[in-house]
């Protein structure tokens, strides 16, 4: 037998072996506790931040603001808070790091791809505000929720990611149930969806296209600017999502930033948009503007920030399982704030895109279980 001598006595390690493991134990149960809590706080983040972009949808319809000034007042807000929030974690706004062997043009094309990013940051806000202005709150965010198709196909283009079955299958399953939703006249020619909620909003004078002074036609060309924008949202954060590929040794703050700062650069340059009140009437701007503004913007900030701790806290896998809960949350924000009451087919469609929003991350639990025979397929 083994002794220890220490301190002039004899330990024999038989004798505290049990008290080691009892101590580890202990440990790894509160580790586990630990990691559970903050896969809790996790999960509420998560959820939350579904509520409150339902809420930021709620006051895009309710304030009715020009998107230009919107956006410009809220990537305003969000890059000096990035800025703050880079230089307390000690990193930097730009890129400094690379390996030895990196050559110029490969690090001019990492900056480009960064710059591209928050181009297209801005772009999808913009598609995405105009696309929760002009069509029904619930119907844009389930166009809005057929991102990951466009990431399939941008990640097969650019990345050369092979796509199994799995994902084909959802994917269609995606595409259906958006059609259900979108119901273009030359599948559904009798009542179009359009003309429905040209009646149901006229009924509330909530919406944007509400109004006695709009034609049938121009709230028509509304409805369907509405489903081009929410469609053009899915396909710029789909391929948001493939380009962060080449960024992802670079620091999250750093990205954010950049997106903030482009972000401001693209609305300069829309500023071309003549009922801008920042551009060009700002002498006329009262504090009622400028409160709406903040709010739209704070409230839009706030939920991506609780989503991106939440995705950090929590598996992604779950945290993306959670946050398509906005689609069910906008409908009943829809129906009750706006009473707006979507059809059957419009519930089929959101079931099929959720169902299949829901399904597809779990792609990596799925696979491992299936017989290796036939998993290649998937």
């Amino acid at each position: 037998m083994t002794e220890d001598i220490e301190n002039g006595s004899t330990i024999v390690r038989s004798d505290i072996e049990p008290i080691l493991k009892s101590s580890s134990k202990e440990i790894q149960i509160r580790e586990l506790s630990s990691s559970k809590k903050w896969a809790v706080i996790g999960g509420i983040l998560a959820l939350t931040s579904s509520l409150v972009f339902t809420f930021y949808g709620f006051l895009i319809k309710k304030f009715h603001m020009n998107f230009v000034d919107t956006l410009f007042v809220r990537s305003l807000i969000q890059t000096p808070l990035l800025i703050l929030f880079v230089k307390i974690r000690r990193q930097n706004l730009f890129i400094l790091e690379f390996s030895e062997d990196t050559t110029s043009v490969e690090r001019l094309k990492k900056y480009c791809v960064l710059i591209g990013q928050g181009v297209l940051a801005g772009l999808n806000m913009m598609c995405s505000y105009l696309g929760v202005l002009y069509i029904p709150l619930g119907d844009a965010l389930t166009i809005i929720y057929t991102a990951p198709i466009f990431t399939m196909i941008f990640s097969y283009i650019f990345l050369r990611t092979r796509q199994g079955l799995w994902k084909i299958s959802l994917a269609i399953l995606l595409m259906i149930g958006v059609i259900l939703v979108i119901r273009p006249p030359f599948i559904f020619p009798q009542n179009p969806p359009k003309l429905r909620f040209l009646q149901q909003s006229k009924k509330t004078n909530e919406t944007f296209m509400a109004g006695e002074n709009k034609s049938r036609m121009e709230i028509e060309t509304f409805h369907w600017m509405g489903v081009a924008m929410s469609l053009g949202a899915s396909c710029i954060g789909g391929l948001m999502n493939v380009s962060i590929n080449p960024l992802k040794e670079v620091d999250s703050g750093t990205v954010f930033f950049w997106n903030g700062f482009m972000s401001i650069c693209s609305f300069a340059f829309l500023s071309f948009d003549q009922n801008s009140q920042i551009f060009f009437d700002i002498n006329n701007v009262d504090l009622e503007t400028v409160e709406k503004l903040a709010a739209l913007a704070l409230v839009r900030i706030c939920s991506n920030w609780m989503s991106t701790i939440s995705y950090q806290l929590l598996d992604p896998t779950f945290c993306a399982v959670l946050r398509s809960q906005e689609v069910i949350f906008a409908y009943i924000a829809q129906m009750i704030a706006f009473h707006v009451i979507p059809c059957n087919i419009s519930f089929i469609g959101a079931f099929l895109v959720l169902s299949s929003a829901i399904c597809m991350p779990l792609e990596k639990f799925v696979k491992p279980r299936l017989p290796e025979r036939i998993r290649f397929l998937f």
